[in-house]
Order: C-alpha cells, then sequence, then structure tokens
C-alpha cells in the first residue's frame, strides 16, 4: 500500500509502539528514521513479550501484526491454550471458553470454571444474565470506584477476589484489583470474556522464544530504518506550533516531515521546551500518569517444553508464570509480579532463589542441574496505574503541534496499557499521516 505523497517520518524510540509504526509507516512506501538512544525506556518490558507470546482473541491488532511479520512461516500460526489458575491448595483450574454461538460460550465457560466456588459462579451469572435481559443496569459510577469494591457489592467472596481476580485484573490491566478502576475492569473483561467466543481463546504463537519475539521480528523488518545515537540525549526543536528538527548528540539535525514521540510520558517531556508544557493542558497531564513497578524472574531450564503454558496464581506475588519453549529440550519460564512491596525489598539473588522455588511448584521434577540460567529483571514502569480518574489523563495520539504525534501503550486507546495499546497507537498515528498525504 502506498501513498499519493511520501512523507519523512522521524521516531523517537525503538519501543513496540515506535517499531509497530515504523514498519506500518514503510508498508505505506514512506522514509522512515527511528531514532535510539540507551536514556530512553521502552513504553513496554521486552520481557512481557519476549518470555513467549500469550495474546486473547480480542487483542486481533497485535495478532495481525505478528502474522504479517511472520506471513507463510510455521510461527506465524497461533494455538489455543487453556488459561490456567493455581488454586492454594495447589491444584490448577482452567478457563476456556465453548465454542458455542451467543452468551452461550460465555455461560458455559463460566459455569464450568472451577477455580470461583459454585455460589461465585452462581452470583456472577446471575448478575450477567440480569444486565443482559436488562432488569439491572451498571452503576453509573463505575469510573469512580475500584474494581474490588464493586466486586465485592455484586457478591463475589474474598477467596474469589485474591483468587482469580486479583491476577486475572493484573494480567490484563497491570494493575491489582484494589488499583484499577471498575470501570476500566468491567471494559476489558466485557471485551475479552463477554463479546464473541474467539476474543476469550488464549492464544500462544506457535514456534520457540528464538522465532517468536515480536520486538526482535520487528526490528529485523525495520532495521534500515533503525538510526543508534550515542552521547548527549536528542532534543527536539520547535518553532511556533511546529517541531522543526531533533538534534543529535553529535551536533546534526534529523529534520522530517512529521514526529513520533514512543516513548514514556517522563522522556516525552524532557523533550519538550517548558513553554510547550505549560501552555497546554495535554503536556501537563503527562505528569500525572503513574507507572507501576514489575519485577520478573526468567529461569531457562532443560525439561519437557510440552505445551506452552499460562498460570496466574493468586497466593503469589509473582502472579504470573509464563513457560515457552526456547529451543529443543530447553524451556523458558517467566515468573512476574507488578506492585507487590514483598518482592520488591528483595535482593536479585533472593529473587532469583524465591522465582525458583515459586516454580517447583508447578515443575517438582526440576532439578539444580537442570536450571541452566536465572536472570532478574526490574522495571519501574512495568504498567500504567489505572486507579480512578486515570483514563481521563491519557493523551490522544495527536498532539496540539501540528506535526507531533505521541504513541506507546499508555496513550489513550481505549485498552489498558499492555501490547494491543501499544500496536493500536502505532496504527493510528501512521493512519493520520496518510490521510494528511492523500
Amino acid at each position: 500500500m502506498t501513498t499519493g505523497h511520501r512523507s519523512s517520518v522521524a521516531i523517537l524510540g525503538s519501543s513496540l509502539a515506535g517499531l509497530a509504526a515504523a514498519y506500518d509507516l514503510c508498508g505505506r512506501g514512506h522514509s522512515v528514521t527511528v531514532l535510539e538512544h540507551p536514556a530512553w525506556d521502552p513504553d513496554l518490558p521486552a520481557g512481557r513479550l519476549d518470555a513467549g507470546l500469550f495474546l486473547h482473541g480480542s487483542e486481533q491488532e497485535t495478532l495481525r501484526l505478528f502474522d504479517r511479520l511472520h506471513a507463510g512461516q510455521a510461527q506465524g500460526r497461533h494455538r489455543r491454550i487453556p488459561l490456567e489458575f493455581q488454586l492454594p491448595d495447589g491444584r490448577f483450574a482452567a478457563y476456556q471458553p465453548a465454542r458455542l454461538p451467543g452468551a452461550l460460550h460465555w455461560i458455559a465457560g463460566l459455569l464450568r470454571f472451577t477455580a470461583l466456588s459454585w455460589p461465585d459462579r452462581w452470583r456472577l451469572f446471575s448478575y450477567l444474565e440480569q444486565l443482559w435481559e436488562e432488569i439491572q443496569r451498571l452503576p453509573a459510577d463505575l469510573d469512580s470506584r475500584l474494581a474490588d469494591d464493586w466486586l465485592a457489592a455484586i457478591g463475589q467472596s474474598r477467596a474469589a477476589r485474591e483468587t482469580v481476580w486479583n491476577p486475572l485484573t493484573l494480567r490484563l490491566t497491570g494493575n491489582r484489583v484494589d488499583q484499577v478502576s471498575a470501570g476500566v475492569f468491567v471494559e476489558v473483561m466485557s471485551r475479552t470474556f463477554l463479546r464473541r467466543a474467539p476474543d476469550a481463546a488464549l492464544m500462544s504463537v506457535s514456534g520457540t522464544l528464538r522465532t517468536s519475539s515480536l520486538l526482535t521480528s520487528l526490528r529485523q523488518a525495520v532495521g534500515p530504518t533503525l538510526n543508534r545515537c550515542r552521547g548527549a540525549i536528542p532534543l527536539m526543536t520547535f518553532e511556533q506550533d511546529r517541531a522543526t528538527g531533533v538534534r543529535l548528540g553529535d551536533g546534526t539535525v534529523v529534520q522530517a516531515d512529521w514526529y513520533i514521540i514512543a516513548l514514556q510520558p517522563h522522556h516525552c517531556r524532557s523533550l519538550l521546551p517548558e513553554g510547550l508544557l505549560t501552555r497546554w493542558a495535554y503536556f501537563a497531564h503527562l505528569a500525572d500518569l503513574t507507572p507501576l513497578p514489575e519485577i520478573a524472574v526468567h529461569i531457562r531450564c532443560r525439561a519437557d517444553p510440552g505445551r506452552p503454558r499460562l498460570v496466574l496464581r493468586g497466593q503469589s506475588p509473582l502472579h504470573e508464570m509464563a513457560l515457552m519453549p526456547y529451543d529443543g529440550e530447553v524451556m523458558e519460564c517467566r515468573l512476574t509480579g507488578l506492585s507487590h512491596q514483598s518482592i520488591a525489598a528483595m535482593d536479585d539473588r533472593e529473587l532469583a532463589d524465591y522465582g525458583l522455588r515459586e516454580l517447583h511448584t508447578l515443575l517438582p521434577e526440576l532439578g539444580p542441574d537442570d536450571v541452566q540460567r536465572i536472570e532478574v529483571s526490574r522495571n519501574p514502569s512495568g504498567a500504567l496505574s489505572l486507579h480512578p480518574g486515570a483514563s481521563r489523563l491519557r493523551p490522544v495520539q495527536k498532539s496540539p503541534i501540528r506535526n507531533v504525534m505521541l504513541a506507546g501503550a499508555w496513550t489513550d486507546t481505549g485498552w489498558p496499557a499492555g501490547p494491543e495499546s501499544a500496536v493500536i497507537s502505532a496504527h493510528r498515528c501512521a493512519a493520520i499521516i496518510a490521510d494528511a498525504a492523500v
């Protein structure tokens, strides 16, 4: 697909959003330069993508992007796997939507979902049925309430909120159930589980970790556009309401028709003059966005990979375990914890030992000689706080500066700050440039 006018575009940052925008724009025939700098953090922790790609069917833009990158290759196919929950007694319960039409898919899936007690399942089913039949309506104040309070109000027990709803909310939004607004919670749960049966299916990308990395595939696809900057952090220059260039550390200036800032909010602010920050609330709100820290323990070990697995665990600060074939008889395991003070206080050695003990609950046969590598990663911006009122602070992609846009998982896409939000923001930026070029 090409456009009538070939615009030049400078993208600041090689995050998922930045790389996806570059890929889209190159496909439309534009001239793209992606600027990277060691001081710029990605807009999303790479580990959430590179430790095995697990997506729900509702995350259609990310799945389409992966298919385009791997067209005709085996790893471009996806397989359905169950979404597993590890219960406090060590047992596992899986959620699998039934392949049935209409509302029957979630009714059947919910009624056989044993991670929730029968009373919790029945109360939830009764509430959803009343909404479906319009006997009840959702409260008008969901955006000002916490999800945990709302779940309690509709009859979900504390055990259900701790064992199922908290780890699931962390998985889908990056926020604990007692942090996130009830409005965000209801929207993401409805979009994932209550609409079409394919949307609720958990998909694992086929192939191994070495072949299924979305970020690695994007970097390979847009490789000629990448420009690794050294020295001082690049700065943008402006005239009135237009950007005129990006000054690099060596003094050279990169000029383009359009500029896409694909960085974390605090890095965006550092690029802009104080006058612009105070002139428009659009930029001033960037300071009000609150990042949430993420800790991950990566363990590579010799084990029969079998099928990929994603296990959510309400009883552990490391609430998510992702298991993905790495290569041959080697498996990569990633244990993730978000916003949990008890593990934030541990040093890396303590975290590695703790992660290994936790992994043994899933793979008790794993011996010391089977472990090949353990690494700990810490990301201070692993997720975005979606507390009541936070959604109003997220900026749309088109900024008040005529030729500047923002791309990132944290921008306003209608999705929590995850891979799907990053990809959607990239597509929207590319579409704005394409529309202007016609």
